[in-house]
């Protein structure tokens, strides 16, 4: 008897996608324009604060869900403890993408909450 067939592997979605965005909680765009037109794009979700977006130093614009960033940021300030950690280091202790992890770390800068000592390093404020 013939197996049936297996669904192919899904392609992984661009992280400067709205289905990213909506799937993993976070997206990153690269420049002003993407960033405007997303803003423009969904003002409802923007002023309402259910997406929060925030430019970097690296010029890319980071943008998370409130649910994706209120579940993950005390997981993330406690994963810093006394020591400098990279985005990478941290979101392998708490099994969440690099990247996810250093939106997070954008807002938190951001608010205050975590200082970034070096290029790529960072520790609780």
């Amino acid at each position: 008897p013939a197996s049936p067939p297996s669904a192919a592997p899904a392609a992984p979605l661009p992280v400067s996608s709205i289905a990213h965005l909506e799937k993993c909680g976070w997206m990153i765009l690269e420049n002003d324009t993407e960033a405007r037109n997303f803003a423009n794009a969904f003002p409802d979700k923007v002023k309402s604060g259910e997406v929060r977006g925030q430019r970097a130093f690296d010029r890319r614009y980071y943008f998370v869900t409130r649910a994706f960033f209120e579940s993950h940021e005390k997981g993330v300030q406690s994963a810093l403890g006394k020591s400098d950690k990279t985005a990478e280091e941290i979101s392998s202790s708490l099994g969440i993408d690099a990247e996810g992890c250093r939106a997070i770390l954008v807002h938190l800068l951001e608010s205050g909450d975590v200082m970034e000592k070096k290029k790529g390093k960072f520790s609780r404020a």
